[in-house]
């Protein structure tokens, strides 16, 4: 890896992670990556030669990879004199537009217009924890963090600060999503009886992050006799509406600032693992998140509601499996937890889970008596 300054390529040698595992396939796999980086003190390096300036962060990633990035930025900045830009993928930009925590956000592959003073890619950071330790049957210790707080203690090693921080997730939205927002609740209501409202995601990024459409909507369909039901996908093809039932679609590529202002006026969000949990997190709102293969501690533990009304659906307990942090080697990366378990079990534990984190809040009639 190499840092650019004013210009000028400063090589700087990192180490690179050699992971393990009991399965030779992930081992080959992984050790063909060559952004898995640890312990390099990045930002200490940068910081021996400047004592202020902008530094240039790289992280194509994914929503979720972005999102958990804006908290670990501002407590960076809280404590060190620097600023930073970014560049990512050209479907995020949109978050950044009302937001001040970057001074540049550009696309992947362009180059800064600001002056910097060091480049860092971040691309394999929250990866660490695919690792897998034969003798501990888990992932190595220090890799098991929440995402957010990966991304601060790379940053931060070397410098004297504390190692944790209480992430804020929130993100400026302008007038615009907002407008959006209302309309769609308010056809909703217009149409729909007067009951909780449950903002669902139908479908996670891939196999390991969700439980599939069908078993999904299966699910949806039983809470809507509870319940009215959003269901978000990228596509209308991927979407179901059921008005008569209570089911209303928030289907294509909405803005995600305008997905945001949606949820913050639902009772709770039901998720997986994925991007849309994210963004739960910046809404602010009750959650429940099937988690599969993946942990509460790295993904939920630092939702602003956690844990009072934020539950993880633990799935590959229910299937009688060990967490395997996505490796899947059990299973022979069938992800059976999400996609064999018995729906009748996965659809109790929703059930109750949801109910715990909703209590007795009706935010249409102002009043709030969170029985959780």
């Amino acid at each position: 890896m190499s840092i650019l300054i004013h210009g000028r390529v400063q090589h700087v040698s990192f180490a690179r992670w050699r992971p393990r595992s009991v399965s030779d396939e992930i081992r080959d796999a992984l050790s063909e990556r060559t952004d898995f980086i640890v312990g390099a003190y990045p930002l200490e390096r940068i910081a021996l030669r400047y004592k202020t300036g902008r530094v240039f962060l790289r992280r194509h990633g994914a929503l979720g990879d972005i999102v958990v990035l804006f908290p670990a930025i501002r407590a960076i900045k809280r404590q060190l004199p620097y600023t930073f830009s970014l560049a990512c993928g050209s479907q995020y930009l949109s978050l950044f537009q009302n937001d001040d925590t970057f001074d540049e956000v550009i696309v992947t592959g362009q180059r800064p217009t600001k002056e910097i003073i060091g480049e860092i890619r971040l691309d394999g950071i929250l990866e660490r924890d695919l690792t897998w330790d034969s003798e501990l049957e888990a992932p190595r210790p220090e890799f098991l963090v929440p995402r957010a707080l990966a991304y601060y203690q790379f940053l931060t090693r070397g410098f004297d600060l504390p190692e944790t921080f209480t992430p804020d997730y929130s993100l400026r939205t302008g007038s615009q999503d907002a407008v959006w927002a209302h309309s769609f609740m308010d056809n909703l209501q217009r149409r729909a009886r007067r009951r909780p409202i449950i903002f669902v995601q139908a479908r996670g990024s891939g196999p390991v992050r969700s439980i599939g459409r069908e078993r999904m909507r299966a699910i949806t369909i039983r809470l809507s006799k509870k319940y009215n039901i959003i269901v978000t996908d990228k596509s209308e093809n991927y979407c179901w509406r059921d008005e008569a039932r209570g089911i209303f679609p928030a289907y294509g590529q909405r803005p995600w600032l305008n997905i945001i202002e949606l949820m913050r006026l639902c009772d709770a969000a039901l998720v997986t693992d994925s991007g849309i949990q994210w963004l739960a997190h910046v809404a602010g709102i009750p959650m429940v998140s099937i988690l599969g293969p993946t942990r509460a501690t790295e993904k939920i533990s630092t939702h602003p509601l956690y844990p009072r009304r934020v539950r993880g659906i633990d799935t590959a307990a229910l299937y009688g499996c060990k967490t395997c942090f996505e490796n899947a080697f059990r299973c022979k990366w069938k992800y059976s937890c999400l996609h064999e378990l018995d729906l009748d079990v996965l659809y109790e534990n929703v059930a109750g889970a949801l109910e715990g984190v909703i209590g007795n809040v009706d935010k249409r009639n102002g009043n709030q008596d969170a029985g959780a």
